[in-house]
């Protein structure tokens, strides 16, 4: 004989909500996660911190290559500046090269 599947009311008995992956948390690590977050709630946070980290976890700050890349572009224009006042023999062949040929490639998406 084939056993019939119960089904419940979803109406008259309310389902708690457990969140998922809670089991695999060890009560005392769930409870240092909360003393620390409480701890650094109560911490008044100074304007530079604010911004410092605003910064930091901004969707295009350092922790990604659209801060990075165009770092380094200014960085090889700034070195390329710098060479304004050096004699010509002595000018880097490869970094002027690098220079050109990101200035051609910039060209193309600006």
């Amino acid at each position: 004989a084939r056993a019939r599947k119960r089904t419940r009311n979803v109406l008259s008995t309310p389902r708690r909500y457990t969140p998922r992956f809670s089991s695999k948390v060890p009560e005392q690590q769930r409870l240092r996660r909360a003393a620390r977050a409480v701890t650094a709630a109560a911490r008044p946070m100074s304007s530079f911190a604010q911004s410092a980290r605003a910064f930091i976890n901004h969707p295009a700050g350092p922790k990604t290559i659209f801060f990075w890349a165009p770092t380094m572009k200014w960085g090889i224009t700034a070195a390329n500046v710098k060479d304004f006042s050096r004699p010509p023999e002595l000018l880097s062949v490869p970094q002027q090269s690098a220079v050109t040929l990101t200035g051609l490639i910039w060209c193309k998406y600006a």
